[in-house]
């Protein structure tokens, strides 16, 4: 995966930020699958997570997004980004911070369960260290059903750290972008 695949994700949603749109909620668009007449990017929020789509020439670039920021700093702690969605799969990055111990992989938890198997890091770049995710039909409907995902890593000086991302809007989310992204 090249530097430039990884960033796609999260440079949808930067992209649409900088046009400084208002999430868009036009019951027209959920069905139809389509962006706004003569829009060239949309961002909808959906509970805790938002859905971002730019259109660049013939392609249109979707995207599902959760970041949390620490509430001192405003520093962005962890994001997840789904990026290549369809009905049946979706391939995306999370975002960690730096001081991780890059050795030890990241354990996914659903409600506290096991979520599939451990991840290792791919890299570290300017805004963070990443981890590739893949999911399954089996693994979007889990996600769908669940409350919350959990990220456990390891700090670089051996403790222990937890995140977690509130899957309130998710199903919501997921499926608004997989209809854009037709």
């Amino acid at each position: 995966m090249t530097r430039t695949s990884i960033a796609h994700g999260f440079l949808v949603t930067l992209l649409v930020a900088a046009h400084g749109l208002a999430p868009a909620a036009a019951p027209r668009l959920v069905q139809t699958g389509a962006l706004p007449t003569d829009a060239r990017s949309v961002q909808e929020n959906y509970d805790d997570w938002t859905v971002a789509c730019v259109q660049r020439d013939a392609k249109r670039l979707c995207s599902l997004s959760q970041q949390q920021l620490d509430k001192d700093s405003r520093q962005r702690v962890v994001a997840l980004e789904l990026s290549s969605v369809a009905a049946d799969k979706a391939d995306g990055t999370l975002l960690l911070p730096f001081g991780l111990a890059l050795d030890q992989k990241v354990i996914l938890q659903l409600d506290g369960a096991q979520f599939g198997s451990p991840l290792p890091y791919r890299t570290c770049l300017a805004a963070g260290c990443l981890v590739k995710v893949s999911l399954d039909t089996r693994s979007i409907g889990d996600l769908k059903k669940a409350t919350a995902l959990t990220v456990k890593t390891t700090a670089d000086g051996g403790q222990p750290l937890t995140f977690t991302l509130s899957l309130k809007g998710f199903a919501s989310a997921f499926d608004r972008t997989a209809a854009l992204g037709k």
